[in-house]
């Protein structure tokens, strides 16, 4: 990756299936996955790179989490919008896509 890239990983944290699942509102549960899988700093360090525009790429080997969890942080954007490529789960076949030279979320399992 290059100079503009960013690389996350987000592990078990704590957060239970019954939370993944949740009852209540899907943007609920995303932010509560957000909170108990990344501390502060680097919920900072995300929305800053989303701010900036750069490429992200969220990695994780509990799958259930990412999508939510990505979906979460870019909704701290409010009121604005990520108008840039989000790819909610890429296949590995197409890690070639990790090149492209536009701003990106990106979410992979391991």
């Amino acid at each position: 990756m290059g100079p503009g890239s960013r690389r996350g990983s987000m592990g078990g944290g704590g957060a239970s299936d019954s939370a993944e699942r949740g009852g209540g509102g899907g943007e609920s549960v995303g932010y509560r996955l957000l909170l108990q899988c990344l501390n502060l700093d680097n919920i900072l360090i995300f929305l800053r790179c989303l701010l900036l525009e750069q490429k992200l790429l969220l990695v994780s080997c509990r799958r259930s989490l990412l999508t939510p969890i990505a979906e979460a942080a870019c909704s701290l954007l409010s009121p604005f919008e990520w108008p840039h490529v989000f790819i909610p789960m890429l296949p590995v076949a197409l890690d070639g896509m990790l090149q492209a030279p536009v701003p990106f979320i990106v979410v992979c399992s391991l």
